[in-house]
């Protein structure tokens, strides 16, 4: 199996924080700065991997269309950690999708998904849901592999894993609304029209990082800028400071070259259009076309 398919998480790699709205939108998603110098009762997000604590700077979690996410950013290069469930209730989850991503200078990263067996691997357990702080605790644990197993990089164990008090959005009892903006995420992908229903946005260090996800097919497209980026026309390549890339299964890639079409970033709202094209690991080539989103940061 020269591929294994993903499912959320990871910017470029992983995603999966919020949703397109449908008839109501979902509340502001929260960010929770310094989280690693709070005191108790404060957010935590953790793990241990690589002979190292590695403590997240930011944290935000939601639920919505029946799905959580939660996702740690872990410094000012665009790494982070991304646990997907199918549920927020307290209890013990061993199918879990969970990732790791180094950060914007590296191409890959590395999902809990065993590449031989295409099995995942891990477990979360949510040990508490605060409805009236909205909040949520719990702890995990995964290794990861690398997305292409062509490298043969080894695999890397992620122990104990801690999220504490981390603000919640999207619960049932608090879905919030928005009747001036709707979220929207879509694409062509080789000619064939795709929504990318799961939506996340991630700010930092000054970049701002859009990934959507279809859930159904587990494809995702990322889009990397600058966080001050005005209205206007940009082009799309490789690992600069605006680059896109789409991962699906089989067929991953990185924008070789393409187009970023602002139409505004004002309010917390960033909307514009995208087209860009490249070659998957096995050299086919790949085109996104008719891109176009709206999304809350």
């Amino acid at each position: 199996m020269k591929r294994f398919r993903f499912l959320s998480v990871l910017l470029m790699v992983f995603s999966a924080i919020s949703f397109v709205a449908c008839d109501t939108e979902p509340v502001d998603p929260v960010l929770t700065e310094n989280i690693g110098e709070n005191q108790p009762g404060d957010a935590v997000f953790k793990v241990n991997f690589s002979d190292e604590t590695h403590t997240a700077i930011q944290a935000t979690a939601k639920f919505e269309e029946g799905m959580l996410s939660i996702a740690g950013v872990m410094g000012t290069n665009a790494e982070f950690v991304s646990i997907t469930l199918d549920d927020y209730a307290v209890k013990t989850y061993n199918e879990a999708f969970i990732g790791y991503y180094p950060g914007s200078s590296t191409a890959g990263g590395y999902l809990n998904i065993n590449p031989e067996t295409g099995q995942n691997n891990g477990q979360v357990v949510i040990t508490e849901v605060d409805t009236v702080n909205n909040t949520i605790s719990g702890t995990f644990s995964f290794t990861g592999y690398y997305v292409d197993v062509e490298m043969n990089l080894p695999s890397i164990a992620f122990t104990n894993g801690v999220f504490e008090n981390i603000p919640i959005t999207g619960l049932p009892q608090n879905p919030g609304t928005n009747p001036v903006n709707q979220k929207l995420f879509k694409a062509k992908v080789n000619g064939t029209a795709k929504t990318f229903g799961t939506i996340m946005p991630i700010s930092s260090a000054g970049t701002l990082s859009l990934t959507g996800t279809n859930v159904a097919s587990q494809e995702s497209i990322s889009i990397s800028v600058p966080e001050s980026i005005t209205a206007g026309t940009y082009d799309l390549e490789d690992f600069t400071d605006y680059y896109a890339a789409y991962l699906g299964g089989d067929s991953s890639f990185s924008s070789e070259s393409g187009t970023l079409t602002i139409t505004s970033n004002t309010g917390g709202w960033i909307k514009g259009t995208f087209e860009f094209s490249g070659h998957d690991f096995d050299d086919n080539p790949m085109t996104i076309t008719e891109g176009e989103f709206s999304v809350q940061y």
